[in-house]
């Protein structure tokens, strides 16, 4: 690895690449515990806002929801700049819908849509708005 490069070393994409793996087979317990190691003992690798994303995704599919909101907002706050960032708050906003808390689910899903209007995420967001219960009237 180049000095300042920032790169990740070998080490590094092994360990993020173990847990992804274990994302992609299913294996949500192995890949929960295989980010949040990685998180630890890499946090200012260039992997980390990646890592930090699938942590989340993992913690949604397992339904830990206020895990995976955790999960999302850190992105969002470490990482503002990500490319998982419209992805982060899109899921959020789902996290948030799926624990009813639909106020908040629309205010984030609506962030999505004004944030990042050509996304696949803004897509997805408009798409979830409109399966948000109305708020029942005063």
């Amino acid at each position: 690895m180049p000095p300042g490069g920032g790169g990740s070393s070998s080490v590094e994409q092994a360990v993020y690449s173990q847990a992804f793996s274990a994302l992609k087979a299913s294996s949500y317990s192995v890949a929960i515990t295989g980010f949040k190691d990685f998180l630890q003992n890499y946090p200012g690798s260039a992997l980390a806002e990646n890592a930090q994303y699938w942590l989340g995704e993992a913690y949604y599919v397992t339904r830990s929801y206020d895990d995976a909101g955790t999960a999302f907002r850190t992105v969002l706050q470490k990482y503002p700049q990500s490319r998982k960032a419209p992805d982060a708050t899109l899921k959020l906003g789902y996290t948030q819908y799926e624990l009813k808390r639909y106020a908040d689910a629309r205010k984030t899903l609506q962030e999505v849509t004004q944030k990042y209007p050509d996304s696949d995420a803004s897509r997805l967001a408009t798409e979830r708005l409109k399966r948000i219960p109305n708020a029942p009237k005063g």
